[in-house]
């Protein structure tokens, strides 16, 4: 259970829909704050995830994970 893990912050954004306890809409990664031993995972178009991963490895972040659909 990944509630259980100290200091682990989740933050889950579905595009398409609503869902409680979910944040909806889109991330402006340009405008977010992370620390600097964040990962991430990227899920999304080929387009979507070459630009989330450029963005991220510009502002010096190595620990990206995606899947293309």
């Amino acid at each position: 259970n990944l509630a259980k893990i100290k200091n682990l912050e989740i933050k889950i954004y579905l595009s398409k829909e609503e869902i409680k306890w979910y944040n909806f809409g889109r991330v402006n990664l340009k405008n977010e704050w992370f620390d600097t031993n964040a990962e991430f995972y990227i899920c999304g178009s080929h387009w979507l995830v070459n630009d989330s991963r450029k963005i991220l490895e510009e502002n010096g972040f190595t620990q990206i994970y995606s899947e293309e659909f």
